[in-house]
């Protein structure tokens, strides 16, 4: 649960810049949205780790959404599957 939640606070930070990162600089698009990226990130991670989890892609299919689709959205995406790397 540790790596879940450092990917989920690495792909925020990015979006957000509130904190300093743990895995050096990450830059995500402007006006990405944090939701967005924290679901991805999460759902990267679990999906990893328990590849069997059951409604894990349901979940994460309903978390996006009740996001508004766009640019926030896309670039969030993006920036919140990006692999843990040092």
């Amino acid at each position: 649960m540790a790596i879940t939640q450092l990917a989920v606070f690495e792909a925020v930070n990015a979006i957000t810049g509130d904190y300093r990162p743990y895995l050096g600089t990450v830059v995500a698009p402007a006006r990405s949205s944090a939701d967005a990226a924290a679901a991805t990130a999460a759902y990267q991670v679990l999906k990893n780790y328990f590849p069997l989890a059951p409604n894990l892609d349901a979940a994460y299919a309903a978390s996006l959404a009740a996001i508004p689709n766009g640019s926030a959205k896309s670039g969030a995406l993006r920036r919140g599957s990006r692999r843990l790397r040092r």
